[in-house]
């Protein structure tokens, strides 16, 4: 960096994020400190260095949950390059994908969310020209720092075309809807699911056990809706409409939120947005109103669930769609009707005899199988080999609970207390999942979106 700095990306324990300027002799806080918040008292004399910046975890434009430090952004060539990032610090967030820039000759630190990827590791340095590199390890990708055309999506959910009917969610011919057994946790939101597959051009690569696999151009789309009056499904208002898309590289996800008279959802930026909603969550005498934060996830977040591990599509595999639900005008298995329509790339058979989620509420199953069922859709797109995520537990369905490793595993933080296991069998308060699933105890609530 100019002047000779050394800045350091320093990742906190569970509450914040820091960028530091290195100096001989300074103390960062450690394990005192993360950020500027006491984290456990100092002992006498202690002098602690403050960050240049700081921030909190969580999701957000200027959140996270794992910083990823950076290099300064140096204009050699004044033909070529960003002028405006001339002497910032580019540094990212690994956890939410948000790339941002640090003006370090600022006395306020100014800090500029740029764009938002997912997976970003380290930063380096062109040898041949300057460039500012990055690398990810969600797509095993080394990417370029340079300046593109904004990606123009459609700006309102009517010029998507993926419903016919705006007013009442009629969707194209060509869009089906679908249901998962075990829906994600979504904090009280209700939400409807439509796909679309372009055949005859291209079938589902189908899996008994493992991922999907699909063409490009298909897509699915999620809508969420929020009840004003907790249980009144008359006071159901529209929030937000999420569309991910399979191309050639991948996937990516756009969002549209509902306007106030809920005639139509426009796009939403890069960066997401939160919304507070004010709903009463126990309807009757004398109301019991509290304001809920709801979050439209950045490009960037939609891409840290919806990994290639985890099969992209996270809600579309044998065990979600293995029970009866409504698909393309047919009330039946939903796996039956894939396989009818040739949405698949071999008829399927059996199925009776397939593997299926269980819902919380389905007591003829086990009380471990329901809770397995769950981690598997809430977690396991992360919690699995491959994904980037620590491997202390592996959350896959078919794994049996013996090799998920949950039962007495040790969490990658164990929030201070070496009693603490990810499941401790007959204490509530030392189950680090059962913690992070409550946002209790200081852990960070999971999952973050």
């Amino acid at each position: 960096p100019r002047g000779e700095r050394i800045i350091l990306g320093d990742v906190g324990e569970g509450d914040r994020e820091e960028i530091d300027l290195i100096e001989a002799g300074k103390n960062y806080g450690w394990k005192y400190f993360e950020g500027l918040r006491e984290a456990s008292p100092p002992p006498p004399g202690f002098v602690h260095q403050p960050p240049l910046y700081e921030y909190a975890h969580g999701p957000g434009e200027f959140r996270g949950d794992s910083v990823t430090g950076g290099v300064v952004y140096h204009q050699t060539d004044p033909g070529h390059g960003i002028p405006e990032l001339d002497g910032l610090y580019i540094f990212a967030d690994y956890a939410t994908g948000n790339v941002w820039s640090l003006d370090l000759d600022d006395p306020y630190n100014t800090v500029q969310r740029l764009f938002g990827d997912t997976g970003i590791i380290t930063f380096g340095y062109d040898p041949s020209n300057g460039d500012v590199l990055y690398g990810s390890n969600k797509n095993s990708a080394i990417k370029r720092l340079a300046r593109t055309s904004e990606r123009e999506f459609p700006k309102t959910l009517t010029e998507s075309g993926v419903f016919s009917n705006l007013a009442t969610l009629e969707p194209s011919p060509s869009v089906l809807p679908y249901a998962p057994r075990v829906p994600f946790w979504s904090d009280h939101a209700v939400k409807r699911r439509w796909f679309s597959v372009p055949t005859p051009s291209g079938t589902i690569t189908y899996s008994r056990d493992g991922n999907w696999a699909f063409p490009s151009g298909s897509f699915w789309v999620k809508h969420l809706d929020l009840e004003l009056e907790r249980g009144n499904p008359a006071t159901a208002r529209r929030i937000e409409t999420r569309i991910l898309v399979k191309n050639d590289h991948g996937i990516y996800g756009v969002s549209y939120r509902w306007n106030e008279s809920e005639t139509e959802a426009y796009l939403v930026e890069d960066a997401g947005a939160d919304l507070i909603v004010e709903v009463d969550t126990d309807p009757g005498p004398g109301q019991s109103l509290q304001e809920q934060i709801l979050r439209i996830p950045s490009r960037a977040e939609c891409l840290a669930c919806h990994t290639p591990a985890g099969g992209f599509a996270l809600s579309f595999n044998t065990r979600q769609l293995n029970h009866v639900a409504e698909m393309g005008g047919l009330l039946q298995n939903q796996l039956q009707t894939l396989s009818e329509a040739g949405y698949l790339d071999a008829p399927v058979t059996g199925i009776g005899l397939l593997p299926r989620l269980a819902r919380a509420d389905e007591s003829d199953h086990s009380l471990e199988f329901r809770v397995r069922s769950y981690l598997a859709v809430n977690c396991s797109q992360c919690h699995q080999p491959g994904t980037g995520a620590p491997e202390s537990w592996d959350a896959r369905a078919h794994l049996t609970t013996e090799a998920t490793g949950i039962i007495d595993g040790n969490p990658e933080n164990n929030g201070g207390d070496p009693a603490n296991k990810l499941i401790a069998p007959g204490s509530e308060n030392n189950s680090v999942i059962l913690q992070r699933m409550m946002g209790s105890n200081g852990f960070a609530r999971m999952p973050n979106l």
